[in-house]
């Protein structure tokens, strides 16, 4: 997708794609089954990984392709490779919820500069 491909030209946008076979070897079943638990139904887990991880996620082929900053990349790669090594999808959407917490939390703690007592 060209729009979200122009991101890209920020320094702070990164592409990283994950290599399917890598993962799972060569077995099309395999690449077929895979494909589709990363993408959900009617793309349910591909959009929640997009949302919760903040980055643009595309299943295309034997890839995964993320774009985002560094930090939302490796919260959103980390969720694709527990979904390829078998975890179920409530606990990675749980992984998912817990780290954008985390993140908001530091964001607040950062923008409000809390002190401790």
């Amino acid at each position: 997708n060209p729009e979200i491909a122009i991101k890209l030209a920020d320094d702070e946008i990164i592409l990283d794609i994950l290599n399917l076979p890598d993962y799972i070897g060569k077995s099309k079943k395999a690449l077929a089954r895979h494909k589709s638990r990363i993408i959900g139904k009617d793309g349910r887990t591909r959009d929640i990984i997009t949302e919760m991880a903040e980055v643009d996620v595309s299943v295309y082929g034997k890839t995964v392709s993320l774009i985002g900053n560094m930090e939302h990349l490796q919260v959103a790669r980390e969720a694709v490779e527990m979904i390829l090594n078998g975890s179920r999808h409530k606990t990675v959407y749980a992984f998912l919820e817990k780290k954008k917490q985390n993140r908001r939390m530091r964001e607040f703690q950062e923008t409000h500069k809390i002190v401790d007592l």
